[in-house]
């Protein structure tokens, strides 16, 4: 049986050295337009949807990747569905069209699970903060 020789220590200092060090992390890369909140989504949407078949392996590595063309194809298509432009900025409002939109398009037991997650957690507050720091301590645990 394998056994472990401690907690690895990590060296980031902030989000974005943890972004770029850690593999598990996907990073968001708007830098030419204002999509981060429909690019976020495309992104999640496909690994929600993820299943061990060679198409969607390739799909995830391609769409996962900010420079590529289909993140950014998927993402304006999402904002055009709910009314929102390229560049316009997101904020709360734009949010809720998003996510008003993209349980209609889950099959019908994935909406009742996720309609039956999203209410065990929408009174909770989410601390960013030690949930990243909850994961990356688990993510070096043996």
């Amino acid at each position: 049986m394998p056994q472990g020789s401690g907690r690895m220590s990590f060296k980031a200092t902030d989000v974005s050295q943890l972004a770029n060090s850690k593999r598990s992390l996907i990073r968001i890369d708007n830098s030419t337009d204002s999509m981060s909140l429909a690019r976020s989504f495309v992104v999640g949407r496909c690994k929600v949807n993820q299943n061990s078949t060679p198409e969607w392996k390739t799909r995830w590595n391609t769409i996962r990747q900010s420079k590529n063309n289909l993140q950014t194809l998927e993402a304006k298509t999402l904002l055009s569905q709910v009314g929102i432009g390229m560049h316009q900025p997101c904020g709360i409002e734009e949010y809720k069209k998003v996510q008003d939109h993209l349980p209609n398009s889950m099959k019908p037991a994935q909406r009742e699970q996720f309609l039956a997650w999203y209410n065990e957690q929408k009174d909770k507050v989410f601390d960013f903060q030690h949930e990243m720091e909850k994961y990356c301590k688990s993510d070096v645990d043996i």
